[in-house]
């Protein structure tokens, strides 16, 4: 990576709410994030805090510059339910639901869910590269 990708992806004024239960993986996200320039970065152990965020940050920002990464299975509220409520309150932020398994299960409930991606929770490259897509970098 290039030090004006890396520069891009800092001066852009992108907020990234991370949601995971999992403190290890919580972690290791957000360390990839911020190895590729990305430093608006909150993090969240469950979906609940971060929806609740989520509402007061649209006040602040543009929709579009928010982009919240989830896990699925959480306590309070999942993914699922979080990427549901977002898109109701804004169909334009992006959501990208991460998962350890890949099944058409889990696949026919990220669409119901209206998310705009879903991708292999250990794929870091795959969730970089969708975040720079989405933020057009």
């Amino acid at each position: 990576m290039s030090f004006l990708e890396k520069l891009k992806r800092k001066k852009h004024p992108a907020q990234i709410l991370l949601a995971d239960d999992a403190k290890l993986s919580l972690n290791k996200i957000k360390s990839e994030l911020c190895n590729h320039g990305y430093e608006n970065i909150k993090t969240y152990d469950e979906g609940k805090s971060l929806f609740d965020d989520y509402i007061n940050l649209q006040l602040d920002l543009v929709p579009n510059n928010i982009i919240i990464v989830t896990d699925i299975e959480m306590p309070e509220m999942g993914g699922y339910e979080l990427c549901e409520k977002v898109k109701s309150t804004s169909p334009n932020t992006k959501v990208i639901i991460l998962s350890s398994l890949i099944s058409e299960d889990v696949a026919m409930m990220c669409e119901n869910c209206k998310s705009d991606k879903f991708i292999l929770k250990r794929d870091y490259s795959d969730l970089i590269k969708t975040i720079d897509e989405f933020l057009g970098i």
